[in-house]
């Protein structure tokens, strides 16, 4: 409902505007609706609260604000237009937003969805993106500065109230004032130091948090209190709080809110990756839709549907023209094949495979390149992951199926331990169960030929799954078959608990958990556990691989 200007709480009108109605107000003044004098187009006019046009400071700030705002045009920030002083008055006018502010949504529906939180984040990574490649911190990113456009549901990041340029002589904010919102604020940014694009990264995932759960990471009785659990409290998980949420998107806005800036993404490119995947496992479960990931046909091939994906591609469900042979096709994400020794890895995954004829092996045809995509082909399993089996059977197996599927991955691991391969990457994702009761060893996706002289993994570069990574493997040092004992012992371990072994909120934290921390007894979890089979277990696990069985053939 418009009001008329003498309603409002400003004493004359902004020159050169008319000012309809009150949107909102906060601590930094007032956002009006409003259209300038003589025109039809609608602006949101924020007014500086006369309290803070008497602060020298406060007032270069809010200048720069409009400054920094002014030069940004992205789809996915508020646009500002106009900077100014009309008598008493700072204003500046910006692009109005025919929608709701999350902060909004919160307050009406609560928590939203995963994928929804997901699908906001990554609009709003985009424009710390632009804003990064444009040397600006937003420093002030929460629920109220997001807007969410009615009808095409685009996030917009506002409200740049308190952004620093960082190519700035004079610094907005000096060291020991904090400035945001204590709900929000990066641990640096509440000690006031020094602030950059990880700051607002934090404070992305702590407004995620919120997002996904329904209420904020961290509370108390005053804005210091909340301030010192930003410093000192322990990362929140979301999915611990809302069992909604999956484990994947809990572990990302974790690692958003690292306390240490250099254990988050250091990059809205590093984000947006990780929330990409997250979106393309979201959309994988249509499977009668046709595939539309690959722009240009495998040579060769006729694709259908997606069976799955990982960092390193996508697999698909397709045809060997040739043979009229239903095949599992592997594609490499074009992104990776750029890496030309990741490249070199996936060839050689390839071709140690092909070599494999093993009942409990995926059985490799072909490899080749089309176009711009490198692929692989292979045997094409009735079943699914034991990642899968874990979740239809509630999170853990029956103790007969697990040391079932723990033996037959066994044997396979004999016959590559006589062929001088090393997996690497043992974990239920790359174990296929068939439709009859058969366990297969899969995706040898970084698997390392002993007898290649060049080596695939440098020491310092450890390459695998951190749930279930050997210790040597984790600190970037030579491995052998004894390396995927220890992750098939982490593996049974997680069979039979339920659990995997150990947990952490970076892939960092955990690794260092297996070089580091005692291995632990599954006995601890389950007590109904036989003692003969956890003792087996904590033998697969033990950190000193001389402590291991030797071989698979002793395992």
């Amino acid at each position: 409902q418009k009001r008329i200007i003498s309603s409002l709480p400003i004493k004359s009108p902004i020159e050169g505007y008319v000012c309809e109605a009150k949107l909102g107000e906060g601590a930094m003044g007032t956002v009006y609706k409003a259209h300038l004098k003589g025109s039809d187009q609608i602006v949101a006019l924020k007014v500086l609260n006369p309290d803070f046009s008497e602060d020298r400071e406060y007032l270069r700030r809010f200048i720069r604000e409009a400054q920094a705002a002014i030069e940004l045009d992205h789809p996915n920030i508020v646009r500002a237009f106009d900077v100014g002083v009309s008598e008493e008055y700072f204003y500046y006018s910006m692009e109005f937003v025919e929608g709701e502010s999350i902060r909004e949504i919160l307050d009406k529906k609560g928590a939203l969805t995963e994928e929804e939180t997901i699908h906001y984040a990554l609009d709003i990574t985009k424009a710390l993106k632009y804003a990064w490649e444009h040397n600006i911190v937003h420093r002030d990113i929460k629920p109220e500065n997001i807007m969410v456009l009615s009808k095409t549901d685009t996030a917009k990041l506002c409200d740049l109230g308190i952004a620093k340029r960082l190519d700035q002589d004079f610094s907005i904010t000096q060291p020991g004032m904090a400035v945001g919102t204590p709900y929000y604020i990066s641990p640096e940014q509440a000690r006031g130091g020094k602030v950059d694009i990880r700051s607002d990264i934090y404070s992305l995932g702590a407004t995620l948090y919120h997002m996904a759960v329904g209420k904020v990471p961290y509370d108390g009785d005053s804005a210091t209190q909340i301030l010192l659990l930003h410093v000192t409290g322990p990362i929140p998980m979301a999915c611990e709080n809302n069992p909604k949420i999956s484990k994947e998107l809990s572990l990302v806005i974790a690692n958003m809110m690292a306390k240490d800036p250099n254990d988050r993404y250091q990059s809205p490119d590093e984000l947006m990756e990780a929330l990409e995947a997250l979106q393309k496992k979201e959309s994988l479960g249509d499977e009668t839709t046709r595939v539309t990931q690959i722009e240009s046909p495998i040579e060769g091939y006729e694709v259908y549907r997606v069976l799955g994906q990982g960092a390193m591609g996508i697999v698909y469900e397709a045809k060997m023209i040739c043979d009229n042979r239903k095949v599992a096709l592997k594609v490499l994400l074009p992104e990776v094949a750029k890496d030309k020794e990741f490249l070199r890895r996936f060839i050689l995954e390839a071709q140690a495979t092909m070599e494999f004829d093993h009942p409990h092996i995926v059985k490799a045809y072909d490899v080749g390149v089309s176009g711009e995509y490198f692929y692989y082909s292979m045997e094409f399993v009735k079943g699914t992951s034991v990642k899968n089996v874990m979740e239809e059977h509630g999170g853990k197996l029956p103790l007969p199926l697990a040391l079932k599927i723990t033996s037959h991955i066994s044997e396979a691991l004999c016959y590559a331990y006589e062929k001088t391969i090393v997996h690497r990457d043992i974990k239920p994702e790359n174990i296929m169960y068939t439709e009859d009761g058969i366990a297969k060893l899969c995706d040898l996706g970084i698997a390392k030929q002993l007898s290649d002289d060049k080596g695939l993994t440098q020491p310092g570069m450890a390459v695998g799954s951190p749930y279930y990574i050997a210790p040597e493997q984790a600190r970037g040092k030579s491995v052998d078959s004894r390396t995927d004992i220890y992750s098939l012992g982490a593996t049974l371990f997680h069979m039979l608990t339920g659990r995997v072994p150990f947990e952490g909120h970076t892939a960092a934290a955990v690794m260092a958990k297996h070089v580091r921390s005692p291995v632990p007894n599954p006995l601890d979890i389950d007590p109904s556990i036989p003692k003969d089979v956890a003792n087996l277990v904590i033998k697969m696990m033990q950190k000193d691989p001389d402590q291991r069985f030797q071989t698979p053939m002793d395992l």
